[in-house]
């Protein structure tokens, strides 16, 4: 039995939508919690920094790797521990 386009989209949409939300929600409150964390100005820009750099290194590395073993596959892999 397939399952229709229109769930597998619409899961796929409430499912991206959580994610920018709950990013939405945390991202904001992460530099007071660092600095009642006793963490710098300078620290916490590193904190933010280092997000950013690992995204738009793992992007195209990733990018590659799913066109190499496929998209589902790759989705399909669990995480490392």
């Amino acid at each position: 039995m397939k399952t229709p386009k229109k769930i597998v989209v619409f899961v796929i949409m409430l499912a991206i939508f959580t994610d920018m939300l709950m990013y939405g929600l945390v991202v904001p409150f992460l530099p007071i919690h660092a600095e009642s964390l006793g963490a710098s100005q300078s620290e916490i820009g590193l904190l933010f920094a280092s997000y950013a750099i690992a995204l738009f290194v793992a992007t195209p590395l990733f990018g590659a790797l799913a066109d190499r073993i496929g998209r589902k596959k790759l989705i399909e892999l669990p995480p490392v521990k």
